[in-house]
């Protein structure tokens, strides 16, 4: 099919003129996206100490040359206190006043302009930082070696170290640190500590020390009582007698410490051998134990004396002397 020569010309100037309309789109599609800066957003503000605020926030541009942040005080008005470069999401202020509360906005810039909006307001405190306070509370669970310290610290806005000191009188010795330690804030903490490996039936005296760069403050002294005493023990009737054995037995209560349990026996109540109860150790919680000792190798026919024998921390305790006949 033949086509006029000046139709063919008319056909390509059509599709220049397309062409050229779509590459001036594409171009000003591009210039637009290059000139919109996009705000950052969930800006937040902490203090760090009492002369010091921990600026983060979300960069949502990527056309940025920097960040310009502004700053006012309660009464005050916000002017630029810092430019941050491209890419950056957080800022440390420093040099500011105890006692102030300081609020925080910021915007993102390039070459040809700003933001168009601001990011989100965030304030923060920067209180004034003192000595703590330490309370020193009453302790409980206590057991025969063991018991939780309490006591409320209220660290004053600087990081602040609690420890709890301990011993058999008010010169203490021992310490141990806190479940809450290294506090930072204005509000009132739970400290406590469990003390482990004390002795039975013993009176210990404690208090609460917390330190910050402003100071040592301490609670006053308390004290508490661990459990404990001497064990108690009953010898029980001997069965399953035979002409060379026997199975001895007895009840224990470890009076809350861990005890050791034995048996003596022998011809006389001089009692010249021991045997070892099973079980033994009884431990400090458990409630009244049946321990008993299968004994082998004894003599027919013969009348044996036998006790048992219960040891803790605290001392000894006997039960009472029983007896039983060997068989033919």
């Amino acid at each position: 099919m033949h086509i006029p020569l000046y139709s063919f010309y008319k056909y390509i100037l059509r599709l220049f003129i397309i062409l050229v309309f779509f590459i001036q789109s594409c171009s000003k599609d591009k210039n637009e996206d290059t000139s919109v800066i996009k705000a950052p957003t969930l800006l937040t503000a902490q203090k760090r100490s009492p002369t010091e605020i921990s600026l983060a926030w979300t960069d949502n541009s990527n056309n940025e040359d920097g960040f310009k942040i502004e700053r006012k005080t309660a009464l005050g008005s916000f002017t630029v206190v810092q430019n941050v470069g491209k890419d950056q999401t957080s800022y440390n202020d420093i040099g500011l006043i105890s006692g102030n509360v300081y609020t925080y906005r910021l915007f993102s810039f390039n070459a040809s302009g700003r933001s168009v909006s601001y990011s989100n307001e965030a304030n923060a405190n920067t209180y004034f930082g003192s000595k703590p306070y330490a309370e020193t509370v009453f302790a409980n669970q206590i057991e025969g070696k063991m018991a939780k310290l309490n006591a409320i610290v209220n660290p004053n806005s600087a990081n602040t170290v609690v420890i709890f000191e301990y011993g058999l009188t008010q010169a203490y010795g021992n310490f141990a640190f806190s479940s809450a330690n290294y506090l930072d804030g204005i509000l009132n903490v739970e400290a406590t500590a469990i003390i482990s490996d004390l002795k039975g039936n013993t009176t210990y005296h404690y208090r609460i020390s917390a330190e910050n760069s402003f100071g040592m403050s301490y609670g006053v002294d308390k004290s508490f009582k661990t459990l404990g005493d001497l064990p108690i023990a009953y010898t029980n009737d001997a069965s399953s007698i035979t002409d060379t054995s026997v199975i001895i037995k007895a009840r224990v209560f470890p009076n809350y410490l861990d005890t050791k349990v034995s048996f003596e026996y022998g011809t006389t109540t001089v009692y010249d051998q021991i045997s070892i109860a099973i079980p033994s150790p009884v431990y400090a919680k458990a409630d009244t134990t049946v321990v008993l000792s299968n004994i082998i190798s004894l003599k027919p026919n013969t009348k044996y004396h036998y006790r048992v024998r219960a040891e803790n921390e605290l001392g000894v305790k006997y039960g009472e002397d029983y007896i039983f006949t060997t068989k033919n």
